[in-house]
């Protein structure tokens, strides 16, 4: 039996996280969810460019306001014992919540109390802010624009640099 063969039968079959996690390695775009794995397709290069500016803008951010962590995909967010682990792109984990991160896995959600996802929405002048990094907002524009700002002036506009 080849290895994708394995790895397939490895699927057909329901999985604790902790089997989950050795199964797949830094390289599978895979997600756990209630037992099953969960495979993701790969992200865009528009997606991942935008991902990547929020990193350097979120975590230059935090690093500065000494606010807790920003860890980057690929990592796994473990949201409810029994249930999921999810892989968002970026995670943000305040200093009291540091004791839950281990080394493949954030154990628990990152903020949300009862593990599920909500999403924010910007205020009426296109101005998202952050539940739970104090301070921190983003004009929504600035994610959708053809050329992303640099990164330098939005630091500057959000009174970092």
């Amino acid at each position: 039996m080849s290895s994708f063969q394995a790895r397939a039968a490895e699927q057909s079959r329901k999985l604790s996280y902790e089997e989950f996690l050795d199964w797949c390695d830094e390289d599978t775009l895979a997600e756990w969810v209630n037992g099953d794995i969960v495979m993701i397709s790969p992200a865009s290069s528009s997606h991942q460019a935008i991902a990547d500016f929020l990193l350097i803008v979120l975590k230059v951010y935090v690093e500065q306001r000494e606010l807790g962590r920003v860890i980057s995909a690929p990592f796994q967010m473990k949201t409810n014992p029994a249930l999921s682990g999810r892989e968002p792109d970026l995670l943000f984990i305040a200093w009291e919540n540091l004791g839950r991160l281990k080394n493949t896995y954030l154990d628990g959600p990152a903020v949300a109390t009862d593990g599920r996802y909500e999403r924010q929405r910007a205020d009426a002048h296109g101005v998202y802010r952050s539940q739970v990094v104090a301070g921190f907002w983003l004009k929504e524009e600035w994610l959708w624009q053809e050329s992303l700002p640099k990164v330098l002036s939005v630091l500057h506009e959000l009174g970092v640099v």
